[in-house]
């Protein structure tokens, strides 16, 4: 086999470094910002091994949940602490009370990236909590652990956009027992180098370092949340998601990466074990368990899923039917419509501050943008109407 070439639609998922024996693949940012492989050519043997583990060249086993919850963690403080419904914290403390090990997003320690950590305690769960609207930058390290983790019998926990779930199986090319994934419903992955950038910005604004980050704040509820920042000063900046411009960016589609547009995991199948996804719209089929902090879709993909699922202790969960879970989640199998700022504000990326561009693309309509943008409005109003 030759070695892999590059699939135009490359999410970075660092199964192809992590394959490799021969140390011949490096992840590397573009200028972009975004990590893609880089061949060492006189270190391949062209063995083909990073071809083989792609995920985007190489179609995986999917299956479609069987059945959907609405679900939340009894307990207000970790609904309040978590992005949705504290899902996630609760399968968290689940795996980590039977003995086993939980890897997800967490910050670095000046909050200036974010990459997969394994995390063995309780106490721990709050660096995985939440969502980071970063792409992670992983490494070859990453999967090597996972697997050994896995070797030596013990249970791991592995939460992840759908890419980066697709990646890790593909690596390991065979279905572990105590292997239990979990995907969730993605927008899309922002630049590492556009976070940093702004993160950078917001520091030298406030004469201090980051002490903490939330992107999905409930101070004002979990419908209208907030994006905020807490400084080692004492200083503490908050702004609606609305207002703040990296997040009306990201929301906006603009700083996410190009694979993002055309992704092939944007589908109802997965190979996932759980997604999870807000329920958006759960007011109209469980009024009962809506107190604006949240409550999770949990898309049961398969016989593992369910079993765990059935496991858990310390939730309140209802059934509900596809059409309910779907009406509000379409970014489960619908992709995100491309849009055409993105090519102004990271040709800009390097003039501009991060903030005042993050700003201008964020409000910048073009003839063309509000063109494409009343075709898909039409478009969905016919969809809806069949």
């Amino acid at each position: 086999m030759k070695p892999i070439k590059i699939p135009k639609n490359c999410t970075g998922c660092a199964a192809c470094s992590a394959v490799c024996t021969h140390n011949a693949i490096s992840l590397c940012a573009d200028k972009e910002g975004f990590r893609y492989p880089q061949i060492d050519s006189s270190l391949c043997t062209e063995c083909g091994a990073c071809a083989s583990v792609c995920p985007v060249l190489n179609e995986s086993s999917h299956s479609k949940a069987a059945k959907i919850y609405a679900v939340r963690a009894t307990d207000s403080s970790v609904r309040m602490n978590s992005s949705s419904g504290g899902f996630f914290s609760v399968l968290a403390s689940k795996v980590i009370a039977d003995g086993g090990i939980v890897y997800g997003a967490a910050f670095s320690s000046d909050y200036k990236s974010v990459k997969h950590t394994g995390i063995e305690k309780s106490e721990d769960i709050y660096k995985l909590r939440g969502s980071k609207y970063i792409q992670c930058v992983n490494d070859r390290s990453l999967f090597s652990e996972i697997t050994k983790e896995l070797i030596s019998n013990r249970t791991v926990l592995f939460s992840g956009t759908p890419c980066q779930v697709e990646g890790i199986k593909s690596f390991l090319k065979q279905d572990y027992n105590n292997l239990i994934t979990v995907d969730m419903v993605c927008h899309g992955v922002p630049s590492p180098s556009v976070w940093r950038a702004y993160i950078s910005e917001l520091e030298k604004e406030n004469g201090s370092t980051v002490q903490n980050v939330s992107f999905r704040d409930k101070v004002s509820g979990w419908k209208k949340y907030s994006f905020t920042v807490d400084f080692a000063n004492g200083k503490h900046f908050t702004q609606i998601v609305t207002e703040n411009p990296y997040m009306r960016a990201f929301v906006r589609s603009v700083t996410i990466r190009k694979s993002c547009y055309n992704c092939p995991f944007r589908r109802l199948e997965r190979v996932s074990d759980l997604t999870m996804a807000d329920f958006w719209g759960c007011e109209k089929v469980t009024p009962q368990m809506n107190d604006n902090t949240g409550i999770t879709l949990a898309f049961v993909n398969n016989e593992k899923g369910e079993t765990l699922f059935r496991t858990l202790s310390d939730t309140e969960f209802s059934q509900v039917s596809e059409s309910d879970a779907l009406r509000e989640n379409r970014s489960m199998y619908i992709q995100t419509d491309y849009n055409f700022n993105r090519n102004y504000f990271f040709d800009n990326l390097d003039n501009l501050s991060a903030k005042e561009l993050l700003m201008t693309a964020a409000n910048r309509q073009t003839l063309l943008t509000r063109a494409v943008g009343k075709y898909h409005r039409i478009k969905q109003k016919i969809g809806d109407s069949k």
